[in-house]
């Protein structure tokens, strides 16, 4: 599924984003 990989790259920015809070 191409929608994933799309939405892996930017899930990931989300968990480091909220990891880092």
């Amino acid at each position: 599924n191409v929608s994933i990989l799309g939405s892996d790259d930017m899930t990931t920015c989300i968990i480091v984003v909220v990891r880092h809070t």
